[in-house]
């Protein structure tokens, strides 16, 4: 069963991002790009990175031409 969905302030989640990025980085140096537990950290990471853009998308400015 999947774990339910947890909310994160804005700060904690650009921190897990940045983990998640360390971890990834690390896992590629490892075990390559194709290696199960490296895609599998790649896949948490779009997670996140999903669910900032759209809890947070929002707050940042729009520059127009």
């Amino acid at each position: 069963m999947k774990s339910p969905i947890r909310c994160f302030e804005k700060l904690d989640l650009l921190t897990l991002i940045e983990e998640k990025k360390t971890i990834l980085s690390n896992q590629v140096n490892e075990y390559g790009f194709t290696h199960q537990s490296t895609l599998a950290v790649s896949h948490e990471l779009d997670q996140l990175i999903y669910r900032y853009q759209i809890s947070y998308s929002h707050d940042q400015s729009r520059y127009s031409i």
